[in-house]
């Protein structure tokens, strides 16, 4: 039987912060090469000069001659944080690695593209430079289709759905004291608005009530950043305003590391997700549970919008633009404050519509082939 030669590429994206939702998308598109069957030799670079995560080439000079080693094979653009109005985005950070004359080819594959941001002409017209000769354009969400398309007016540009669709879930893991729970709704919190008094008191009293709402379910906290932007922090104040609340109610605050894979197997076996994380949300869909989404940044509703769970990612209507100075909105500039979670979580798990899994992980695959066969 005649060997198949093994091709090589390299996935470039926002990887090595530790952020499992980033340090998932890598792992995803593993899972998808080997489930097509594909002798793959995947090189992972990041956008940050000393990536934290072993094994992902950064923009250093300790990387420099790894980074060489990447000269004229394919490479993708994966993941959140392609394209961004700022310096640090991928796309402007990892700008040498791009250049025509340094990859064979290119390819923008289920990639983010920020929304609810003023791109300026100098940035829009760099956008262009770079992507020019890109073998496809796919992008993981609608918003960021409809932003792209700005930018890029006559390209055609293909929502795909984001690659941690891919992520296949480690049940076998999961901490002892979420196991010996049962039922539970996971719920996944960030720092944006750890500053908003009004942000403490709704989410915690609306959490008690959920629990309640659903026979004393009990809730487990579930951190996705344990790094530079602690999730811990936020899961630990906010649990102990419930306990404050009401000291019935069961709550588990996970504090031990856990990989991306451990996650999204902790939301597999949720009955619920609630999560303020795109990917809490992603891997939640991926899994086919349930979930809420809280939209403290555009990014949630271009999923929600996607997968069609818009009608659970909230407050439904989000402002035109972000906060300025801020990393989406502000808890004060949303209207979140007037909802009520037990509202929509009947509604969620009632719904149970995952139709578009399928078709998107399938549409991925296929791409993704034909791309390294080119």
């Amino acid at each position: 039987m005649e060997k198949i030669a093994q091709k090589e590429i390299t996935l470039c994206g926002a990887f090595g912060f530790g952020n499992a939702g980033d340090e998932a998308v890598y792992l995803a598109v593993q899972d998808l090469v080997e489930d097509a069957g594909m002798p793959v030799k995947i090189n992972i670079l990041g956008r940050y000069d000393t990536p934290f995560v072993p094994g992902i080439i950064g923009l250093g000079a300790q990387d420099r001659v790894r980074r060489r080693a990447l000269a004229h094979i394919h490479l993708a653009l994966v993941g959140g944080g392609i394209i961004e109005a700022e310096p640090h985005s991928t796309i402007f950070r990892c700008s040498e690695c791009l250049k025509n004359s340094f990859v064979e080819k290119k390819i923008l594959f289920a990639a983010g593209v920020e929304a609810g941001v003023h791109f300026s002409w100098w940035q829009r017209r760099k956008i262009r430079k770079i992507l020019k000769e890109i073998q496809q354009f796919t992008v993981r969400d609608v918003l960021s289709q409809e932003i792209l398309k700005r930018i890029l007016h006559k390209e055609r540009i293909e929502v795909v759905g984001d690659s941690v669709l891919w992520l296949r879930a480690d049940t076998e893991n999961i901490p002892t004291q979420v196991t010996q729970l049962g039922n539970y709704v996971a719920v996944a919190l960030n720092g944006n608005w750890a500053t908003e008094e009004a942000w403490d008191n709704w989410i915690s009293k609306e959490l008690v009530k959920v629990a309640h709402h659903l026979n004393n379910i009990p809730i487990v906290f579930v951190h996705m950043s344990a790094v530079y932007d602690d999730d811990r922090v936020e899961n630990s104040k906010i649990a102990a305003r419930m306990r404050e609340i009401d000291s019935n109610v069961t709550i588990v605050n996970l504090i031990e590391e856990l990989s991306p894979r451990t996650i999204a197997g902790i939301f597999k076996k949720s009955e619920l997700t609630i999560s303020m994380r795109l990917h809490g949300c992603v891997m939640a869909y991926a899994q086919k549970t349930p979930f809420i989404g809280l939209a403290y940044h555009p990014k949630l509703m271009g999923f929600g919008r996607t997968v069609g769970w818009s009608d659970f990612v909230l407050p439904h209507k989000l402002p035109e633009f972000q906060t300025p100075g801020v990393y989406g909105y502000r808890f004060g500039d949303l209207s979140l404050s007037g909802e009520h979670l037990i509202k929509y979580v009947d509604r969620a798990l009632k719904f149970g519509n995952f139709d578009m899994l399928e078709p998107y992980k399938t549409r991925q695959k296929e791409l993704f082939k034909a791309f390294l066969e080119s």
